[in-house]
């Protein structure tokens, strides 16, 4: 906004003034429309002081904007805010009060991660890929993307969370069109490295695969590994589903499962393999008494949509894989 240099004395007086009475203070400042109620916010954000030779004019700004631009919570808290606003002002008031319950927690400090794809009752053509696009997104945290790029990251899961809303509601193609072009945005900047570095190393699980939780709210898949060109487990793999087919019995929810090969053959060649690896789990599936009546979804990607990105043509272990998710209702 431009300054008219006959009021900039007056303004920079006013605004010294302001930072040397209240330097340690916190600023608590309600909107014009809560004062008009009455109403102040629970939680409101806490400004640092200005650092040393700081410009009255910048700092002045930091005030106003409050604590977004100051961490990856001020970003998400001010990012699910807006979100609240925006379906409140569709009358989708349960919608509007959880985002907002979420941009309140945020304020408070407190870690909130995206949505769980359980969380919502989502159409089953959508749900292969939201799984793909939580897996990323929670691989770009694993990475410390909320650390380094923080506004970029707070976007994204703003963006998926809205996703995730909208395609639960399935009301509007538009609007699920918009949250995720949002999110494909904020995540081909984290990835690509216009302002994040690539993503390409396997996440870290949260959990130990099979465990109970983990399984049941989907937090991490069944990473089931083959070797260069072969569409047969090991037998340690074979253990390993084994295991895991115990703790999903305890857990009823929809399976979902994903082949994958890497990108060191063609895409013709790679489309077949994925498939002979799918039909493999899905068979030691049943015999482990997995029934097909609670898979809901079974694909194979080919070299398509792999765990970590590579050029075509590079041998990737982590790619020769089979995904499998456990969503609980």
């Amino acid at each position: 906004m431009e300054v008219r240099t006959s009021r900039l004395p007056l303004v920079a007086v006013g605004v010294v003034a302001l930072i040397a009475g209240c330097q340690s203070a916190a600023y608590n400042v309600p909107g014009i429309e809560e004062k008009e109620r009455g109403v102040l916010p629970a939680t409101q954000g806490v400004a640092a002081p200005p650092p040393s030779g700081a410009i009255v004019e910048r700092y002045a700004d930091h005030l106003f904007d409050g604590p977004a631009g100051q961490d990856f919570l001020g970003a998400l808290s001010m990012g699910y805010r807006e979100l609240a606003r925006e379906r409140d002002s569709a009358s989708d008031f349960a919608d509007a009060a959880k985002f907002l319950q979420r941009a309140g927690a945020a304020a408070r400090g407190e870690r909130i991660w995206p949505e769980e794809i359980a969380a919502r009752v989502l159409p089953k053509y959508a749900l292969q890929d939201l799984i793909y696009a939580r897996t990323r997104l929670m691989r770009a945290f694993d990475q410390g993307a909320d650390q380094r790029y923080p506004r970029i990251a707070a976007r994204a899961q703003v963006a998926f969370d809205c996703w995730m809303e909208s395609q639960e509601a399935n009301r509007y193609p538009e609007y699920v069109h918009r949250c995720r072009m949002a999110y494909e945005e904020a995540m081909s900047q984290l990835e690509a490295g216009n302002g994040a570095p690539a993503v390409t190393p396997a996440p870290t699980p949260r959990q130990p695969e099979g465990a109970a939780a983990c399984v049941a709210n989907a937090c991490a898949p069944l990473s089931l590994y083959f070797d260069l060109d072969k569409d047969q487990l090991s037998a340690a793999e074979r253990e390993k589903l084994r295991d895991w087919a115990q703790a999903a019995k305890t857990h009823p929810g929809m399976i979902v499962v994903a082949a994958h090969a890497d990108l060191s053959a063609s895409t013709r060649y790679n489309d077949a393999l994925a498939q002979r690896r799918l039909r493999h789990v899905l068979g030691l599936l049943a015999a482990e008494g997995i029934g097909r009546d609670r898979i809901v979804e079974a694909r194979a990607y080919g070299e398509r949509r792999v765990p970590v990105p590579t050029p075509d043509g590079v041998v990737e272990a982590r790619n020769r894989v089979v995904e499998v998710w456990l969503l609980s209702r």
